[in-house]
């Protein structure tokens, strides 16, 4: 009787964590419009697709870019630099399928102007004909939030 017992809730235990990988993929209709947080691949910043060593290097070099790319087109207001106004700023924007950047918006300004300089840099981002690669779930390009803090300190 135990032994039976044991058999069953092992078949049972097997039935539940095993799993094809059929079951595992999320299908994702045609002509999905959600905005998702968290993907199988997140997206990347242009400039790194070429780069050999598999998609943790490429990520790495992309967020080196793209903090680069930031800072060397970032042009604080003087009230900030003489007021010495410094803190965090949290952007969010939506990488689209095509790698387009949309819907951008401060979520966190520490006042000054600060905010609105760093949306002016993406708002550049925008305009350029670099795209970013896409996020990616299920093998298919999908739209991802993406949010970035942008830190100003004056030294």
């Amino acid at each position: 009787m135990i032994q039976k017992a044991f058999w069953g809730a092992l078949l049972l235990a097997w039935s539940l964590f095993h799993r094809t990988a059929a079951q595992d993929t999320i299908p994702l209709p045609s002509q999905d419009t959600a905005i998702y947080q968290m993907v199988e691949t997140m997206p990347r910043f242009w400039g790194c697709e070429a780069l050999e060593g598999g998609v943790a290097a490429q990520k790495h070099c992309a967020d080196a870019a793209l903090t680069k790319f930031f800072h060397s087109n970032v042009k604080l207001p003087a009230i900030c630099r003489e007021s010495c106004i410094e803190g965090m700023v949290v952007i969010g924007f939506v990488v689209e399928k095509d790698g387009r950047v949309s819907n951008a918006q401060v979520l966190r300004d520490p006042g000054g102007g600060l905010g609105d300089a760093v949306l002016d840099v993406l708002k550049t981002m925008q305009a350029s004909p670099h795209r970013w690669t896409p996020g990616r779930q299920g093998g298919v390009p999908v739209r991802v939030k993406y949010l970035m803090p942008f830190h100003i300190k004056y030294y």
